[in-house]
């Protein structure tokens, strides 16, 4: 319903549409992630439409307003005392940025709370400990604007080689491949496409480059709600940096809804790419 909003459509077009794809979800197995299922449904709007990306302008619009606050997202880290700590917490604020949850977002909020902020699961000093082993850091990106909260954390990691997974296609705000240019993102670390609009990692159209980091990366990051959905279990040591936005999700990591969470997750049921694939 939140995509067919951002549609120019009168209300005869959106219940047609909805209508139709309640009628084909049927068709989709339950065993899909989330976010697997949710991009079969905005894929049903995007043929109805004839728009591809149907949130172009709104995540070029976040990933401006974004940028205008990142100079005060930078005095945050200066000011405190454990900048790279710091830097992880202004990177997990910019996880509120998310259309598919919220209709909309209120910035100057987001940084008024940045005080109140802390991590109910918190794996930090194991992730420190592991970077001063590590030559390799995988961070699996999330949604425009949010992104530009992660170029602070990328730009406060020290000398590992840094490479940043977006999507290929469009999903609700996820940031792509077109959306990266201006974000400042190219200057600090590798950008690599997944080749999907979501992380199944059975989509034939996964890049081999983005697996190959995946399984061989020091340091996985994924970002966001959504990719915990789709990443959880897939590796068992990946650092999750993120807030939970639904019960399910909180549940299944012990947390309360809303609470913002850095820590590797364990699955009892790890099941890896390959076997997903298969």
């Amino acid at each position: 319903m939140r995509t067919l909003n951002f549609c120019e459509l009168d209300d005869r077009e959106r219940k047609r549409i909805l209508s139709e794809i309640s009628s084909k979800l049927e068709e989709v197995s339950l065993d899909s992630s989330p976010a697997a299922i949710a991009d079969y449904a905005t894929g049903i709007i995007k043929d109805e439409v004839g728009i591809d990306d149907l949130y172009a302008r709104e995540k070029d619009k976040q990933n401006k307003k974004a940028l205008a606050v990142y100079p005060r997202l930078k005095q945050m880290v200066a000011h405190k005392e454990d900048h790279l700590k710091t830097a992880f917490i202004v990177s997990a604020m910019g996880n509120i940025i998310d259309l598919g949850a919220h209709a909309d977002f209120d910035i100057e909020a987001i940084l008024r709370d940045f005080s109140s902020i802390s991590f109910a699961k918190d794996d930090f000093e194991v992730f420190r400990n592991r970077l001063d082993r590590s030559e390799t850091l995988l961070f699996i990106a999330d949604n425009c604007g949010e992104i530009i909260f992660d170029r602070v954390l990328l730009e406060q990691l020290p000398s590992i080689r840094k490479v940043v997974a977006v999507k290929t296609m469009p999903f609700i705000n996820d940031v792509t491949i077109n959306d990266i240019h201006g974000t400042g993102i190219e200057a600090v670390a590798t950008v690599i496409e997944t080749g999907t609009c979501n992380l199944d990692f059975s989509c034939p159209t996964i890049k081999p480059n983005f697996l190959t980091y995946f399984k061989s990366a020091d340091i996985v990051i994924s970002k966001g709600h959504a990719n915990f959905e789709a990443l959880h279990g897939k590796r068992e040591d990946i650092f999750f940096l993120l807030r939970a936005k639904c019960d399910v999700v909180a549940d299944v990591i012990g947390v309360h809804k809303g609470d913002f969470v850095f820590s590797r997750i364990p699955n009892e049921h790890r099941t890896t790419p390959e076997t997903s694939a298969n």
